[in-house]
């Protein structure tokens, strides 16, 4: 069954790009722009939202003028990027290094206690 709609959407698709091939490039050209600031903001918007939908006209549109408002900021000195939220595995892995700083005299010492111990019991 799932073949059979697969084979429908290709056979819609390039009945489509036959019948109207300006509208499908057109549409393309706007999807995957040449410019390569609004590839930019685009690949931005999708990476800060990931229920972007770059398909969506009104959401494009949305995404270049925050695109250019970033730019317009990085040319006033502003960062251009905004820092990314912590996900997941980066607090897994803080959490797991434990509460001193990895430069720390203190933390050297005590795995120096561990390699010793280690050694000591071959």
């Amino acid at each position: 069954m799932k073949l059979s709609w697969a084979f429908g959407l290709v056979a819609l698709a390039s009945t489509a790009a036959i019948l109207r091939p300006d509208v499908v490039a057109n549409f393309y050209r706007q999807v995957y722009p040449s410019d390569p600031a609004q590839r930019r903001a685009l690949d931005q918007c999708a990476i800060e939202n990931p229920s972007f939908d770059r398909l969506d006209s009104a959401e494009r549109e949305a995404c270049y003028r925050r695109g250019e408002m970033a730019y317009q900021a990085a040319a006033a000195g502003a960062p251009l990027l905004l820092p990314a939220a912590p996900n997941f595995v980066d607090q897994w892995r803080a959490a797991g290094q434990g509460r001193l700083p990895q430069n720390d005299i203190r933390a050297e010492q005590r795995g120096e206690v561990y390699l010793r111990a280690a050694a000591a019991a071959r």
